[in-house]
């Protein structure tokens, strides 16, 4: 069969492409060369042509079927991990270390209010010290509660 040649231009247009991209095409080995005076064969360009575009679609089904693939085992492993208690929520997390630090801070500024009257009298440093250190142990000690 007599090949049906045609400008790079009309080529272009049944491919739906520029002519810029079908010299990459043609340059990258995907549409054969130009036969004669910058005539390409119609047929032997599209058929070439869709036998590129489906290779590239397969490659890209499967690739997308594997990153799903991946994402559905990672979203498993999260839910997993969340039940097994081994991960928990940030909201979670923030709430506890807040309601922590709140206690801390109120521990810490009623220390002056409950050792003032104790150590006011007190002039021995070792038992200001003894005084000061216990209590701190038990402000520290009703936290980890």
């Amino acid at each position: 069969m007599k090949p049906f040649l045609v400008p790079r231009s009309e080529l272009a247009y049944t491919l739906a492409l520029s002519e810029t991209r079908v010299t990459e095409l043609v340059k990258s080995g995907v549409l054969p060369q130009p036969e004669g005076r910058g005539k390409f064969d119609l047929g032997g360009s599209v058929r070439a042509y869709l036998k590129h575009s489906r290779s590239n679609t397969r490659g890209n089904l499967s690739q997308e079927r594997t990153r799903l693939t991946r994402a559905k085992a990672d979203r498993e492993e999260l839910n997993l991990a969340v039940c097994s208690k081994e991960l928990i929520e940030v909201a979670t997390v923030e709430k506890v270390v807040f309601e922590k630090g709140r206690q801390t801070r109120d521990a810490l500024l009623s220390l002056a209010d409950r050792l003032a009257g104790i150590l006011a009298p007190e002039t021995d440093q070792a038992k200001v010290h003894t005084i000061l250190a216990k209590e701190v142990h038990q402000a520290l000690e009703a936290l980890t509660s």
